[in-house]
């Protein structure tokens, strides 16, 4: 009953902690940031269909990255779980400027499709050459001899890859089919301006 207590002590131990305390708050980082561009765009557009249309690239890289990093039992580390915020940055970015180019196309009095295609291929040019050097210099990490760097270069190299997949396909797609209520507004007050 009074015997000694053994404890755990030292920098492995705290390393440790940190490492697990750090993915657990990523986890919730991560929600919150989704949570927060769903508000902020479905203000920014006037529609609660383009805040959550906004998640589709960013929520497409991170299944992606997640699944990737599981199949593959890669560990996380603290530099690589600091990259789960990764997705959300270029991806919403993506979105942003896809989802902006399409509204104001809507804007001048074209149909839904024509407008689709005309953000796509005017914003998506932007898209791949903003994607472009960023692969670019992120690539370079993916040769290095240390493994948590080597790591962070896969990682932030199929991030960017899956986040302009997102922005490329899956948006487009959920535009045509889902016509969400930002592109209806704006074919309305075209139709109430010319009448």
């Amino acid at each position: 009953k009074g015997g000694p207590i053994a404890m755990t002590g030292g920098k492995a131990l705290l390393f440790a902690e940190t490492e697990e305390k750090l993915t657990d708050g990523q986890m919730n980082s991560v929600f919150i940031a989704l949570l927060l561009t769903v508000l902020i765009t479905a203000v920014f557009f006037r529609s609660p269909s383009a805040g959550i249309i906004t998640l589709a690239p960013p929520l497409f890289s991170l299944l992606t990255i997640w699944g990737l990093l599981g199949r593959l039992n890669v560990e996380l580390y603290i530099p690589t779980a600091l990259l789960s915020f990764l997705p959300v940055v270029i991806g919403c970015e993506y979105s942003i400027l896809f989802l902006w180019r399409c509204k104001n196309e809507l804007r001048k009095g074209v149909d839904n499709t024509a407008a689709v295609t005309t953000a796509l291929i005017k914003s998506g040019k932007d898209i791949i050459n903003s994607a472009l050097p960023l692969l670019a210099g992120t690539s370079v990490f993916i040769f290095a001899s240390f493994a948590p760097i080597r790591i962070f270069g896969i990682i932030t190299v199929a991030t960017i890859l899956t986040s302009l997949i997102g922005a490329l396909l899956l948006l487009p797609i959920l535009c045509l089919t889902l016509k969400p209520s930002f592109c209806k507004a704006a074919r309305s007050r075209i139709k109430v301006s010319e009448a």
